[in-house]
């Protein structure tokens, strides 16, 4: 599910034959939906694996295990366009901070970079198996993925952390990335950022843990 940006309490849902939109009144003490929900839904493409709203709330990006195609959604009129390609459904979806980029993984061992500002031509990156330096390779352009952050296992102090990355989530601004590991006796279920605005002037990292606490971590000026 994804809160659409820039808007009170609109939120969308992939479910088993499609999209559901819901929006929210949060005037209401017990949250509830203030209208019917929208329904959106496409011939073959179902159940929905992922949601992705661009950083300004225009396009919605949705992906199905079952479809080889994306869609993205003009919500406001109920239209799609799909991004097709040759290859495995795609399983994971995510937009680049400035919305002129969108990330698509797939279930093989295939992802795609789609540019908004080439008509949606896709760059294809493949993993390959061998050597950390040479994880990804692209036939498109002579471009080289870089490592960014050694997440082998260490022990911190009581602590051991590290290893296997089950989820990534960038901040808003692109200054931070927080990791979430496969092998941990206390896992995040679930980690967001919360952007700047105008009454919020941190950026803060938003973590739901396996035992039922919920973190607030900001950074500040950091």
């Amino acid at each position: 599910m994804a809160w659409r940006p820039l808007t009170a309490a609109e939120l969308a849902v992939g479910c088993q034959k499609g999209v559901c939109l819901w929006t929210v009144d949060t005037n209401m003490h017990i949250t509830r939906s203030a209208t019917q929900a929208v329904f959106l839904k496409h011939p073959g493409h179902c159940p929905i694996t992922s949601v992705q709203w661009n950083a300004n709330g225009t396009w919605l990006a949705t992906a199905s295990i079952s479809d080889t195609d994306m869609l993205l959604w003009d919500v406001d009129r109920q239209q799609n366009t799909p991004l097709r390609r040759v290859g495995p459904p795609c399983s994971l979806l995510k937009w680049s901070p400035d919305a002129a980029n969108l990330f698509s993984a797939t279930v093989g061992n295939v992802f795609r970079v789609w540019s908004a500002n080439k008509k949606w031509t896709p760059e294809r990156w493949t993993i390959n198996c061998g050597v950390d330096e040479q994880i990804f390779a692209s036939g498109a352009s002579p471009k080289e993925a870089l490592k960014i952050a050694e997440l082998t296992k260490f022990n911190a102090g009581r602590r051991e952390v590290g290893g296997e990355p089950q989820v990534l989530a960038w901040g808003g601004d692109g200054g931070h990335l927080a990791v979430m590991f496969k092998d941990t006796p206390e896992y995040p279920s679930y980690v967001c950022f919360q952007s700047k605005t105008q009454r919020n002037t941190d950026t803060g990292l938003t973590i739901g843990w396996s035992s039922g606490r919920i973190e607030y971590f900001p950074f500040g000026s950091m």
